[in-house]
């Protein structure tokens, strides 16, 4: 039950409806009281997901909150509980203390889930953010390498769900690029995954990236009036939605 309240509440995130925090509060209730393991699933779902799509904000009591539930995971059985918090720790440090050791962890656990032929599916966002990491070091072609391959992966194996990163990691690298044809290869992803969202119904969480990533493009371009449009629209949509993350994106646009 506690699990099923976690997936509710990310049901309810992902597609902008009210209801999502309480349920993330009564299902740790729940998984605390009874389950270990249940509680690790729990955090996992509660952040994991939530994080990198800037409805949730790490801070330090984020952090301590997964941590402690890593250490109790690492002593049960449950495999898939420790690669779930391991991963969803990992996120957390990239997106708030220590990018490297995130990095690190999620290079480890790559290698692991390869070797072991393990949770499979959570790869490849393991390597949008290695391909990130590349950009970060100054590896810039290889990570648009990297990225142009994770997304067309993800597209002919149908893993429509993790496409938002791929795309928001290729665009963000592309346009820092700047290299001839990379404004219009962001417009074409971009395009992409906007019909994504429309496909699969109100996904609230891809249409402000879809905002964010058409505003970062209007910059690109020069395009002040659209740009200022696009921004202005994406921080209204951000803050009345709650989602920290977005709020903190959108406050630091110029």
């Amino acid at each position: 039950m506690a699990v099923a309240l976690a997936l509710r509440g990310v049901a309810e995130w992902a597609t902008g409806r009210a209801g999502w925090r309480e349920d993330f509060d009564r299902a740790m209730a729940m998984a605390s009281e009874f389950d270990p393991n249940a509680k690790a699933a729990v955090i996992a779902y509660k952040y994991c997901l939530a994080i990198p799509r800037g409805a949730v904000l790490v801070d330090d009591a984020v952090l301590r909150e997964i941590e402690a539930a890593l250490v109790v995971a690492e002593r049960s059985s449950d495999d898939m509980g420790v690669v779930l918090l391991q991963m969803t720790f990992g996120i957390a440090q990239i997106h708030y203390l220590d990018r490297q050791r995130g990095f690190n962890i999620l290079r480890d656990l790559r290698a692991t889930c390869v070797s072991e032929q393990f949770a499979l599916n959570v790869v490849p966002v393991f390597d949008v953010y290695l391909a990130r990491e590349a950009a970060e070091h100054g590896e810039t072609e290889l990570a648009v390498h990297h990225l142009r391959t994770i997304y067309a992966e993800m597209l002919s194996s149908g893993n429509y769900g993790s496409t938002d990163l791929a795309v928001a990691a290729l665009v963000e690298t592309l346009l820092a690029r700047g290299a001839s044809g990379d404004i219009e290869e962001s417009d074409t992803v971009v395009g992409e995954l906007a019909a994504t969202v429309g496909a699969e119904g109100a996904w609230i969480s891809r249409d402000l990236t879809v905002m964010r990533l058409r505003a970062l493009l209007a910059q690109a371009r020069r395009d002040e009036p659209t740009y200022r449009d696009l921004r202005d629209r994406y921080r209204a949509m951000a803050n009345d939605l709650g989602f920290e993350g977005h709020m903190v994106w959108a406050a630091a646009m110029a």
